[in-house]
């Protein structure tokens, strides 16, 4: 019985709308924390076998975020764009009541 109760309650929190999501952002939380232990306790700069990660500096790293944060506003705008012309359009197709 307290099986079968398991079950239909796992059954229940799985084909939830959040739960995906809830685990992707609990991993991210996690992932993140780990990393960041991770780079206290590790000196990059004294590891020559490491020469593929960034080596660039907070310049650099500035630079590089603010490039994905502009060309992640660039297709956000492309796509709130498209979605306006197509709901426009829907819109001039079937009349006004739409």
């Amino acid at each position: 019985m307290v099986g079968a109760r398991w079950a239909n309650f796992w059954e229940n929190l799985r084909s939830s709308y959040w739960f995906i999501p809830s685990l992707m952002t609990a991993g991210s939380i996690g992932l993140a924390s780990g990393l960041l232990i991770l780079d206290k306790h590790i000196d990059v700069s004294s590891h020559k076998g490491w020469s593929l990660l960034y080596t660039g500096g907070p310049d650099g790293a500035r630079t590089l975020l603010s490039t994905v944060a502009s060309s992640m506003i660039t297709v956000a705008g492309v796509v709130f764009s498209i979605t306006i012309v197509a709901l426009a359009m829907a819109s001039s197709q079937f009349g006004p009541r739409l």
